[in-house]
C-alpha cells in the first residue's frame, strides 16, 4: 500500500501537499462513529487533484493540453479505480467488524483490496511514465524526487511515530515503550 500513497501523493500534490499525503480513508476517519458514510473522491476532487498538480508543478499551460491530450481518461479511470477500492475497504471492515464472518471471506475480501490497490497503482504509474516525458528537468526532478522520497520513507508527512517505516527504512513497532517498542 505504500506505493499507492506514493502515487496518490504524486497526483494530489499541490496546495495540500503538507497537510493530506494520502487516499482519503475508505471508512470514518480515526475515533469517527463506524455508521459515519465514507468518503470517497468525487470528479471535484480529481479536478483539484490536477490542477493542484499543475500549480505544484508550475506546468504551462501547453504542458496542460498536451499532459490531457496524451491521457484524456486518466482522471475518470482513476476516479472509478478509487471508487472501487474504497467500496472493497469498506466490505473488508464490515467482514472484519462481523464475527460471523469466515476466515475465507475475509481473505476474499483482503485479495480484493489488494486487487483494487493494484489496479489503481498500475493506473497512476502509467500516468507518471506519460507525465514525466512531458516536464522540465527541474519539473521531472520535482515530481519523482518527491516520489523517492516517499519510498524511502523520508517525503513529507513521514516519521510522524506510530507503528510503519520510519526514515530510512526502519520498521517502527508498538510496544511497553511506545512507537519504538523499546
Amino acid at each position: 500500500m505504500r506505493l499507492l500513497w506514493l502515487l496518490t501523493i504524486a497526483v494530489s500534490v499541490g496546495a495540500t501537499i503538507a497537510a493530506r499525503l494520502v487516499l482519503p480513508a475508505a471508512g470514518p476517519p480515526a475515533g469517527a462513529p463506524a455508521t459515519q458514510p465514507a468518503q470517497v473522491p468525487g470528479p471535484a476532487d480529481d479536478d483539484r487533484a490536477m490542477q493542484a498538480l499543475a500549480a505544484w508543478l508550475n506546468l504551462t499551460p501547453q504542458q496542460q493540453r498536451e499532459l490531457h491530450q496524451h491521457d484524456p481518461t486518466f482522471a475518470s479511470e482513476q476516479q472509478a479505480l478509487r471508487r472501487q477500492l474504497a467500496q472493497a475497504q469498506r466490505d473488508l471492515a464490515e467482514a472484519m467488524e462481523d464475527p460471523r464472518s469466515s476466515d475465507h471471506l475475509i481473505m476474499q475480501r483482503t485479495e480484493a483490496v489488494i486487487s483494487a490497490g493494484a489496479a489503481l497503482q498500475r493506473r497512476v504509474a502509467r500516468y507518471l511514465l506519460v507525465v514525466r516525458d512531458h516536464l522540465t528537468a527541474a519539473q521531472r526532478q520535482q515530481l519523482f524526487g518527491l516520489c523517492a522520497q516517499t519510498l524511502r520513507g523520508t517525503g513529507p508527512g513521514r516519521g510522524r511515530g506510530g507503528p510503519g517505516w520510519g526514515g530510512g527504512g526502519q520498521r517502527r513497532r508498538l510496544g511497553p515503550g511506545g512507537p519504538s517498542g523499546h
